[in-house]
């Protein structure tokens, strides 16, 4: 079996940054395959040299070793309708789901099956080359094809673990929080600086040494021992006072009494540990 030689499926952001990583990584792209030729023609233009395009069906059956890095609501209908080598190993970058989702191409083609996630955000092509080096890649699946993937992700640059597979959906959910969700706080942070006459330009200026800061804390403690505020002091008077200042704005002054409630859990909790280990 040529696992060198690899068959690639999804030419979307990641799928692209593979095709451009994979080559002078030792790897040969067997042939790219995808729905659109055209989105497809686009992916390969600053290949060199080009793969071959193709059908999703026709790709399946190119190679030894399958990659999909397409929507994980197609992952399985390719799994069902490919055409795969018998034996093949077949992988998917999926974050939520198992390599399980590959079932159908286990019992019908004998194929070994693992998926292997990129702990990293990639909003663009260029920013996930310039990223997949030396992020994490958590992986799991069938012994052969875990394998499989953990020389793709070292070939690749990443630092590969292993996760149980009962676990992949709570892994990635930490993994959206840490990214989505933090987005989402910190637009909230730039919309509440807003309301207050902050421009844009001046919160990430002004704002982003605290955040640094914070961060670093975060690293070095741990995030309940760096708690700070009002909700770690217990001063419900100001929590009250920012609540009443968000008045006008009812979803930022939902999220700030959500977080300030956990904030205030977690400070509950710390406390009563810290009483325990001290008795």
């Amino acid at each position: 079996m040529n696992t060198k030689n690899i068959a690639l499926i999804g030419p979307g952001r990641v799928g692209r940054a593979m095709a451009r990583l994979l080559p002078s990584a030792g790897y040969e792209i067997a042939a790219f395959g995808g729905r659109d030729p055209a989105r497809l023609r686009e992916a390969i233009r600053t290949l060199n040299p080009p793969p071959e395009i193709c059908t999703i069906t026709e790709a399946t059956s190119r190679a030894d070793l399958v990659l999909l890095t397409v929507r994980d609501d197609a992952i399985e209908e390719i799994a069902r309708q490919g055409a795969f080598r018998r034996g093949a190993i077949v992988l998917h970058l999926s974050g939520a789901l198992g390599s399980n989702i590959l079932q159908p191409a286990k019992e019908h083609y004998g194929c070994f099956i693992a998926s292997m996630h990129p702990l990293q955000t990639f909003a663009t092509v260029e920013q996930a080359v310039l990223s997949l080096p030396g992020s994490f890649c958590f992986i799991e699946g069938d012994e052969p094809a875990a394998q499989a993937a953990e020389r793709i992700a070292e070939a690749l640059g990443m630092i590969p673990r292993r996760i149980l597979s009962e676990h992949k959906t709570t892994y990635h959910t930490a993994a959206v929080l840490a990214c989505s969700g933090l987005t989402a706080l910190l637009h909230a942070a730039e919309q509440t600086a807003q309301a207050a006459g902050i421009a844009r330009d001046d919160f990430w200026t002004a704002f982003s040494p605290l955040m640094q800061a914070t961060f670093r804390n975060v690293r070095a403690l741990g995030a309940a021992a760096a708690l700070t505020g009002p909700a770690k002091r217990g001063d419900t008077k100001t929590i009250h006072a920012h609540l009443d200042a968000l008045a006008s704005h009812p979803d930022l002054q939902k999220l700030y009494r959500l977080l300030s409630d956990h904030a205030a859990r977690i400070n509950e909790e710390t406390s009563s540990h810290g009483k325990e280990s001290n008795e």
